[in-house]
């Protein structure tokens, strides 16, 4: 085989072999550095929108879904319930919690939204809007470094389908777990149900 030859197939084997192990660039934050990935892959993603937990990648606007299938079973008290709308949440993990609830209670009760999750966050962020008539709606917020704390205190005239929406920003403390959308009724009129086709989303 001709040195030229042998030059040409040694290029259509470098050709192919580059390929065959693709290396991904782009930017990160103000510096222009690289997430890395066991040092050989970078991962691509617009400046300051994407993070690495341990072994989590984050991407906002990549969100898991979390919807509801059937009806809860329904609280009539203020203690917090699990709505059944949960996602797993790494620890330090930091994302932004979108929710759309639809309801219906008793005459006389109403909506308490809460958010729960595992160990001690770093800043739980939460807004709530919860229809308490037919064009009423009220609004509840709560910032610290604590989960939990429940939302909601209007009791509702109206006892056919409501709604309500919920946003959080959340920054997790050091202990991975699950988060869960909670709920309860601010009175003990009647029972306060969450609706199948509820859904939240994470990150």
């Amino acid at each position: 085989m001709s040195k030229k030859n042998r030059i040409i197939g040694l290029g259509i084997m470098l050709a192919a072999l580059a390929f065959c192990i693709p290396m991904v660039t782009a930017q990160w934050g103000p510096s222009n550095g690289f997430w890395h990935i066991n040092g050989n892959f970078n991962v691509n993603c617009p400046p300051n929108t994407c993070s690495v937990v341990g072994q989590t990648l984050n991407f906002p606007g990549l969100s898991a879904k979390s919807q509801l299938l059937a009806d809860t079973a329904g609280s009539a008290t203020t203690t917090k319930v699990n709505t059944g709308l949960s996602f797993p949440i790494a620890a330090n993990e930091v994302g932004t919690l979108n929710c759309q609830i639809l309801f219906t209670n008793g005459s006389g009760g109403g909506l308490a939204l809460a958010v729960n999750g595992p160990g001690t966050p770093t800043q739980v962020s939460v807004a709530v809007e919860i229809e308490s008539a037919a064009t009423t709606g009220n609004f509840f917020q709560s910032q610290g470094n604590s989960w939990a704390a429940a939302l909601g205190s209007a009791t509702s005239t109206v006892t056919t389908l409501q709604w309500a929406t919920l946003q959080a920003g959340i920054e997790n403390g050091p202990t991975a777990g699950t988060m869960a959308i909670q709920f309860s009724d601010v009175n003990t009129t009647g029972s306060t149900v969450v609706k199948r086709g509820s859904w939240c989303s994470f990150p």
